[in-house]
């Protein structure tokens, strides 16, 4: 009698009624890992066959290795079909307990109830294991015959397979849990989604509601990211992983994965023994019902209906082109509706529809308090700007840095909110703050349309150790903010917060190429002397602020390329005339051409301008003279100019449009938007310009357009008008 009872004996009972689990799961796998291992190696073996795409043994064996690393470890199909699994394996194995002939027949057998749900619960994970295990070797064996792995692969593999498996033990435990609360294998299902995308849901609600309704509000510094979401966490790194792990090492990469790893290892066993305590009380009379537990239904239906009613009403503010009226009521309208299908899942009866008013009640208040705060922000959300005593450090973007790229130690691409975090640490807080206020304190739309309005994003961090994100806007056009803005630009904190050159010294020393135009110009610089031109960048930048960059137009352009380990890394570095040292280095080696070109290097000026026009009834177009009125069509006019006395006039009055960064100027009001300047380079001239390319694009200064351009392409219009 032992011997059957056994907790053994129970186990092999139970796993020969979840054949066809084992089969399903088994196959499963075996899709996700070998035949997409199979597809790919064949594919990889076409591509180096046929010289595309792969074209050296290196290339090819580093492809095979890449492939062999993401398959066998970080998998994302794999991911999903194994959290699928997980909910059908959890349902399946406790499915008695929606049953009743079931469950009194199973509570009729003399076996403990803890025995019970351990063999249950440990065959799940069993059986999801061993056809886990088993396909990740046939994998390694089919990869090892095919020469595609090495240490690096294997490592990442290895740390793959407990990431995979703790990622399926934590959806598994809180699908047991989900069991364990309800009486029906589709509120089952239902429960396990709540469970899982509950957090995720709220954080995608909560992040819409905030961009919409909060004019402050930022995720650039701070994001609020779901905290114990094992499907947010797994897909939020997984990518990453993919892409750049089986490159890091063993020692990187666990680093990374270790902190989730706890993380859900905490989170199973609270599930598991949360599972386990419903379990243990759950009633027998509670199979077939929807919720095992009547106590939980109030709970659960405010729960579901505050966040259900809220992603309702983002849906009718975007198709009602932000109707804030009709959003509320769409808002009540759909918690009343969630509410009553909370009921009717409950009671499986549509006439239980309008019960617990109560629970109800608390439900639709909880959703006009949240209309009423984002419509009015009683809490004061926008208005915040912290005390400059409780302020420890900020980090600020103003949109317009300094060679806006920037990698880390190990070569690696990171966002400019990722470094600017990470190396900004400004204490002279005072300028960010005065902003902040008088951001507060001005209406968002009594900008002009001329003005220069920038989105500033800040990062507040406490002195108490919190940290706040925030944005608002300033005007860069407003002569009472330059010395706010040259305070902030000036500093040196702020400059080695977000210009990397300033402290980024080692990767001039793996600089493949330099370039300097004007324009049109190309110069080639030797990348030997990449740390002397550098250092003229750093001496020229320390007396760099907000007016020498809103004063002044960049007058040339740098280009810098990297190599680091075969891949190419590089940015691009505006000149202004300011740039004293830089200059001078340019000029010692003959590379510096003014931003002004030599009339004598030029051939001939194209100039076209736009005219728009209404046709009238009788086939007459009426030329529109304003440029803000709407027309019905519009044609270019061209007209060349070969003159040397035109054509310098022209020259004085021009910038090269596709260089034009906007960092510290306005293109659309600076720029005159009405005319198109096409400047012809002779041929043969000393000028060092591509070789490939004799035209080149500019753009009018506003305002500056000559008068005999402009007589000149209004003669053209009217001459082809009259044809």
């Amino acid at each position: 009698m032992t011997s059957k009872n056994s907790f053994w004996a129970s186990s092999r009972e139970n796993q020969r009624r979840r054949v066809w689990v084992w089969i399903v799961t088994f196959l499963g796998m075996f899709v996700s890992v070998m035949g997409r291992l199979l597809v790919n190696l064949s594919r990889i073996d076409q591509w180096y066959g046929e010289g595309r795409v792969i074209s050296t043994h290196e290339e090819y064996v580093d492809a095979l290795h890449s492939i062999s690393a993401e398959l066998l470890g970080f998998n994302d199909v794999l991911a999903l079909f194994s959290a699928g699994m997980a909910v059908i394996i959890a349902m399946q194995g406790f499915s008695y307990l929606c049953d009743r002939r079931k469950v009194d027949l199973y509570h009729s057998v003399p076996v403990d109830k803890n025995r019970r749900f351990a063999v249950v619960y440990v065959n799940g994970v069993i059986l999801f294991l061993t056809s886990y295990i088993a396909n990740i070797l046939l994998g390694l064996i089919l990869a090892a015959a095919r020469g595609a792995l090495n240490g690096v692969a294997m490592a990442e593999i290895g740390v793959a397979f407990v990431w995979q498996f703790l990622f399926f033990l934590t959806i598994y435990s809180a699908a047991v849990l989900a069991v364990m609360l309800t009486g029906n294998l589709f509120v089952t299902a239902c429960m396990t989604g709540v469970l899982l995308l509950y957090e995720i849901v709220w954080y995608e609600v909560i992040t819409q509601l905030n961009v919409y309704f909060l004019d402050t509000y930022s995720t650039f510094f701070v994001d609020p990211h779901p905290k114990v979401s094992v499907i947010y966490d797994y897909f939020d790194t997984a990518g990453v992983l993919m892409r750049t792990g089986w490159k890091q090492g063993i020692g990187a990469l666990a680093q990374q994965v270790l902190p989730y790893g706890i993380k859900w290892i905490i989170l199973a066993v609270a599930a598991t023994a949360l599972a386990w305590f419903c379990y243990r009380r759950r009633p027998s009379e509670a199979a077939g019902k929807a919720i095992a537990f009547p106590k939980c239904k109030p709970v659960l239906k405010v729960a579901v209906a505050v966040p259900g009613a809220l992603l309702l009403g983002i849906i009718l503010y975007d198709a009602s082109y932000q109707n804030d009226i009709l959003t509320a009521v769409g808002v009540l309208i759909g918690g009343v509706l969630v509410c009553a299908f909370m009921e009717v899942i409950y009671d499986f009866d549509i006439k239980s529809a309008f019960r617990h008013p109560v629970s109800g009640g608390v439900a639709l208040a909880a959703l006009a308090l949240l209309c009423l705060n984002y419509k009015f922000d009683f809490f004061g959300y926008d208005k915040y700007v912290p005390k400059q005593d409780e302020v420890e450090s900020v980090a600020v973007d103003l949109g317009s840095g300094y060679a806006n790229s920037f990698w880390d130690e190990d070569f690696t691409y990171i966002s400019a909110d990722e470094y600017e975090r990470e190396h900004m640490f400004l204490t002279d807080t005072e300028p960010v703050l005065a902003l902040a206020a008088k951001a507060a304190e001005t209406d968002k739309y009594a900008y002009g349309e001329t003005d220069l309005v920038r989105s500033v994003y800040v990062l507040y961090r406490l002195k108490s150790g919190r940290e706040v994100g925030r944005t608002f806007l300033v005007n860069f056009s407003d002569p009472a903010n330059e010395a706010l803005l040259n305070r902030i630009v000036g500093s040196r904190e702020y400059k080695e917060g977000c210009m990397q050159i300033l402290t980024d010294r080692r990767s001039y020393d793996y600089v493949d190429s330099i370039t300097y135009s004007n324009g049109s110009s190309l110069a080639w610089l030797p990348p030997e002397e990449a740390q002397k031109l550098r250092e003229a960048l750093v001496a020229d930048l320390e007396n760099f602020d907000f007016t020498a960059g809103r004063s002044q137009w960049p007058c040339g352009w740098l280009d810098v390329s990297f190599g680091y380990q075969g891949y190419a890394y590089g940015y691009e570095l505006e000149v202004y005339e300011s740039f004293t040292n830089t200059i001078d280095y340019l000029r010692e080696r003959g590379a510096y051409y003014p931003l002004q070109l030599d009339v004598s290097d030029v051939e001939e000026i194209e100039v076209a301008r736009e005219y728009r026009y209404r046709e009238t009834s009788d086939g007459t177009k009426v030329f529109v003279d304003d440029p803000q009125a709407e027309a019905v069509a519009g044609n270019l006019y061209a007209v060349d100019f070969s003159d040397p006395g035109e054509m310098e006039q022209i020259l004085a009055a021009v910038y090269p449009h596709e260089k034009f960064s906007g960092n510290w100027h306005n293109m659309m009001y600076e720029l005159d938007q009405d005319y198109e300047v096409t400047i012809y380079l002779k041929r043969g001239t000393d000028y060092p310009g591509d070789p490939y390319m004799r035209s080149f694009n500019y753009s009018f200064y506003a305002g500056q357009v000559p008068d005999f351009v402009a007589e000149a392409t209004a003669k053209e219009a009217e001459k082809q008008q009259t044809r």
